[in-house]
């Protein structure tokens, strides 16, 4: 039996090594999501207020020894509880409604036999971080290769 819309699990796993100035927005944007979520925050032995950032917002801490972003995702993958796995940088933002992309996702049946990736967006007009954004597009829609 298929489960309802709000019993499906979404965790969000968050690579983080001094991100206590760029993590608030980010949870801000996340806590939009309107059903049964799950943040998990794995630290690489962060000396900044990321601990503490992580605990007012109600999200789960999990230390990792060793910084690597991968092994960092790989540890949050393993240790989250979601039916969906929401992989995210710290200094990044999500626009008004991103949620409403991802519950669209969620409700296709079919969406379970593919990986999905959001679009790769700089707030900049630097001409070099615009050359940065029309690459990993292409790489992202030519090679089915997200990026970060």
């Amino acid at each position: 039996m298929a489960k309802s819309r709000s019993e499906v699990t979404l965790s969000v796993i968050i690579p983080t090594f001094n991100e206590a100035s760029r993590l608030p927005l980010l949870l801000a944007d996340i806590k939009q999501y309107p059903n049964s979520l799950e943040i998990n925050i794995v630290d690489a032995e962060s000396n900044d207020l990321t601990d503490l950032i992580t605990k007012l917002a109600n999200a789960n801490f999990y230390h990792c020894k060793k910084r690597s972003r991968g092994k960092q995702l790989q540890y949050g993958a393993s240790i989250s509880k979601g039916d969906w796995l929401l992989f995210i940088h710290a200094d990044s933002r999500l626009t008004k409604g991103w949620y409403k992309s991802i519950i669209k996702t969620i409700e296709n049946p079919d969406s379970s036999k593919y990986g999905w990736y959001f679009d790769f967006k700089i707030n900049s007009k630097s001409p070099r971080l615009k050359i940065l954004e029309a690459a990993v597009s292409l790489r992202c829609n030519l090679f089915k290769t997200p990026y970060g």
